[in-house]
This record gives C-alpha cells, sequence and structure tokens, in this order.
C-alpha cells in the first residue's frame, strides 16, 4: 500500500497529511477541554467536520481513482515502454552508425557537442549512408538518413502520446522536449533543398541537444525496468 500512496500526487500527499496531524492533535489534546462559548465549540465542529472532509475525500482519490489510475497505467505500460524506447533506440542506432562512418566514438552516456563535431566533421552530407531506400533499394545519403529516422521517432511519439491520459507529466515533457526538438525542425528544412555543406557539421549542437533529450528520456525509462 505504501508503494502506490508514493503515486500519489505529492499536494494530495501532503493536504491528507496535515489535515490528520491536525486532526489528531486536535482529538488528543484539544477536544478534552471544556469550550469557553458555544461559538468556539460550534466552530470546534465544523473545523473537525472539514478536516475528516478533507481525509474522506483523500480516501475516496485514493481508493477509487488512482488505484485504477496506476492499474491503467500498469496494463498500458508494454505498449507505451515499447514505443518510448523505439525513440531511444533510433538515436542510438543512429550514433552507433555515425561512430562507424566517422571513426569517432559516441556514446549516449558522454555525448558532447565537440566528440559530435569532430564525427560530422568527416561525414559529407550526400555521402552514402546505411540505409536503402525505394526497389530496388537505393544507397541513402546521410540527409536522407537523418529524415528516416526523425519519421520512425515521430510516430513513436506520437503513438505514445496517444496514451496521453496514462503518462506521468515528467514522461510527456520529455517526449514533447525530443518532438519540438531543433534537429528535427532543421532537418525538415533542409530535406528537399540541396545544401552546399561539405560536412555535417552545422547541424552538430542541434543533433547534440536531441541525443541529451533522447538520454534523459532512456534515463526516466530504466526507473521503469
Amino acid at each position: 500500500m505504501l508503494k502506490y500512496l508514493k503515486t500519489c500526487p505529492i499536494e494530495a500527499n501532503l493536504i491528507a497529511l496535515i489535515a490528520l496531524v491536525i486532526l489528531g492533535i486536535k482529538v488528543i489534546f484539544l477536544n478534552s477541554i471544556p469550550a469557553s462559548s458555544q461559538l468556539i465549540y460550534d466552530f470546534g465542529v465544523v473545523f473537525d467536520a472539514i478536516l475528516i472532509s478533507v481525509l474522506a475525500s483523500f480516501i475516496f482519490y485514493f481508493f477509487v481513482v488512482h488505484l485504477k489510475a496506476v492499474s491503467d497505467r500498469k496494463t498500458i505500460w508494454p505498449y507505451v515502454g515499447r514505443h518510448s524506447n523505439s525513440i531511444t533506440g533510433s538515436c542510438l542506432g543512429q550514433l552507433s552508425e555515425i561512430s562507424k562512418a566517422s571513426s569517432v566514438a559516441l556514446t549516449l552516456k558522454n555525448l558532447n557537442v565537440e566528440d559530435v563535431s569532430l564525427a560530422f566533421a568527416k561525414i559529407h552530407p550526400y555521402s552514402e549512408a546505411p540505409l536503402r531506400i525505394g526497389y530496388p533499394g537505393v544507397a541513402a545519403n546521410w540527409i536522407q538518413y537523418f529524415e528516416y529516422h526523425n519519421r520512425r521517432s515521430r510516430v513513436a511519439i506520437g503513438r505514445v502520446l496517444g496514451q496521453l491520459i496514462y503518462l506521468e507529466p515528467k514522461h510527456v515533457s520529455l517526449i514533447n522536449a525530443i518532438d519540438d526538438c531543433a534537429h528535427f525542425m532543421v532537418i525538415d528544412g533542409f530535406g528537399s533543398h540541396q545544401v552546399s555543406n561539405t560536412d555535417l557539421t552545422a547541424w552538430s549542437s542541434s543533433f547534440c541537444d536531441y541525443c541529451i533529450f533522447c538520454r534523459e528520456l532512456d534515463d526516466y525509462l530504466k526507473k521503469f525496468d
């Protein structure tokens, strides 16, 4: 039961705890003292009723609303978790392929913009990327490679946010940070236009930020393992 209480909003727990403590103090220490007037007595009765009402409301919320929400969240989590992990998995896959193409080791855990710039400096935007598109499978360039992963991530993001009522606010915030990241917008903007860049360094900062957002999501998801 305690583990379920910990999943309640901290504000609800705090209000219920304060009401319980005040009611306990009043019952144990104050109710035995005779009221000096009928007005004070009536005020005490009303005050007791308010505190009991607060506790009753919390108990109703906990057993009728919160426990059902927790149960529903556990039921839907395999679906939500799978698509959330596919978002971070796409990022990890890109880092792996960029590392191979540039011979610069990039890891999500220790990623920084300097290492990304070093790797991107060794890759031409229109050089062959580790992706085949169309039929019979033409080699994609790196702009197309990023577009492909962006589309996959956005599909997964849409599926996760489709279960919005079951998500914690932190989860929604992390997903939205990725969905709104500059890397997605930059690649979308250049996807249909030929660029004259001779390497990918112009995208280093936005790509690094995207990876950091994915790292934060990955760290969050680990608590459900």
